[in-house]
């Protein structure tokens, strides 16, 4: 019968090799981290050159939906005047032009639904659409812009008139009315409208 010889191996570990261990298994981490990121797909997009610029741009996306000062939108459908009013999301209101007249003191609601979108519009408003808008004039059919506001919003016939805005498309021409294009439209067109928040 054979006799077992049994080999014993005394190990000392002193702390600098335990901080190179440690070193190596740290980078090791971060490498697998690394490459997991690397390599998780991207969400099908349906062909949406918005959705992809959304996508592709994760600062935007976390900044707009908050951010700071109040959100408006151009509807995505058309209203006659007497819908006007109404026409906005609950939390919105017909907005004045006066109230946003100035946008960047605002947020356009990109992620509204409801909200009208330029295929370069980005995390900003439309350009070329016109809404109803109101005027702080008082009850006027008149055709001048500013002024006509389809009676208060109160008529939908083809004798009165209504003041509709727009961000200009044209940079190189003047626009009407500051940043905006104004104009005014016979009450008996179905017309986007312009939304601020409450």
């Amino acid at each position: 019968m054979k006799s077992k010889d049994t080999f014993i191996v005394n190990l000392n570990l002193d702390w600098r090799i335990l901080l190179i261990l440690a070193a190596i298994f740290a980078s090791l981490w971060f490498a697998y981290s690394a490459v997991s990121a690397k390599s998780n797909p991207k969400p099908e997009i349906q062909n949406n050159p918005i959705q992809e610029e959304l996508y592709s741009a994760p600062q935007a996306v976390s900044a707009a939906p908050g951010g700071n000062g109040k959100h408006f939108y151009l509807t995505l459908y058309t209203f006659l005047p007497t819908q006007a009013i109404t026409a906005c999301d609950s939390g919105y209101h017909m907005a004045s032009l006066w109230e946003i007249l100035d946008g960047s003191n605002l947020v356009y609601d990109i992620n509204n639904p409801n909200a009208a979108k330029q295929v370069d519009s980005g995390w900003g408003p439309p350009a070329n659409l016109f809404g109803w808008i109101r005027t702080g004039y008082g009850s006027s059919g008149s055709s001048t812009p500013g002024t006509g506001n389809c009676q208060s919003w109160g008529v939908s016939d083809g004798a009165n008139y209504g003041t509709i805005a727009s961000l200009p498309n044209n940079w190189s021409a003047a626009p009407t009315f500051f940043t905006w294009w104004t104009n005014t439209i016979a009450c008996n067109t179905a017309v986007m409208v312009w939304c601020v928040e409450n």
